[in-house]
């Protein structure tokens, strides 16, 4: 790597399979194609993307206000 404008850069052209694979080159495509199927059947497949659907929208309701359901995550919890 050299550094340009403060940022790694990568020099020369990446060495193909330097690392042992953890996985099977066939074990890989079909975990591929386990998640296309997945997204296909569900319509999403979760993530940070923000393409996972809520499943209980439009059906969990506050108790006292009625207010629809909302999901968030607290990054900072300390």
């Amino acid at each position: 790597y050299k550094m340009e404008n403060g940022k790694r850069v990568p020099t020369g052209e990446p060495i193909a399979n330097y690392y042992p694979a953890a996985l099977s080159e066939q074990m890989y495509y079909q975990v591929q194609q386990n998640m296309q199927d997945k997204r296909e059947r569900f319509g999403y497949f979760g993530g940070k993307t923000g393409k996972a659907k809520n499943l209980f929208m439009h059906v969990v309701k506050c108790g006292l206000c009625g207010s629809a359901l909302h999901y968030f995550v607290l990054l900072n919890k300390f």
